[in-house]
């Protein structure tokens, strides 16, 4: 499915990769917001700056923070992503950073990211004010700082 959420600058698109009732979905954040609602599925999954969160979209869909718009198939090589990062924050200090394996949950820390761990996705759960926020922002994995 393809999911729309209102901003307060617009809406942004995201699609549901993996249902997980456990984790959350995976949703693939397609990283762009129209100043009106897109109808065009195509022109929202051409768009090449994407990444991905834990969302808990059923109950989003109940409370009607998120509309459902259209499907689009998912490609067959599809694979969730492996690893995913974190900031590693003690007692407000910035230590590094936490590159999460999302199948065994083990992690490393580094404390330079190199350029294929910058492209990396936030490890977590979002919510829809979360990720409101992202959208409007212009958030993007690659200048997460």
């Amino acid at each position: 499915d393809i999911i729309e959420i209102k901003t307060t600058k617009g809406y942004g698109y995201f699609q549901c990769m993996v249902v997980d009732k456990t984790e959350g979905d995976l949703i693939k954040v397609f990283n762009k917001v129209f100043s009106h609602q897109e109808t065009d599925i195509n022109t929202i999954i051409s768009i090449e700056d994407t990444y991905f969160y834990r969302f808990p979209l059923s109950y989003a869909l109940r409370k009607k923070v998120v509309t459902t718009i259209g499907f689009a198939e998912i490609p067959e090589d599809f694979e969730p992503p492996l690893f995913m990062k974190e900031k590693h924050i003690v007692r407000g200090v910035f230590l590094g950073w936490h590159i999460v394996n999302t199948k065994t949950l083990f992690n490393r820390l580094v404390t330079v990211l190199n350029d294929e761990e910058k492209k990396l996705s936030e490890f977590g759960i979002i919510n829809d004010t979360y990720l409101i926020e992202k959208f409007d922002s212009g958030w993007s994995p690659k200048n997460w700082e």
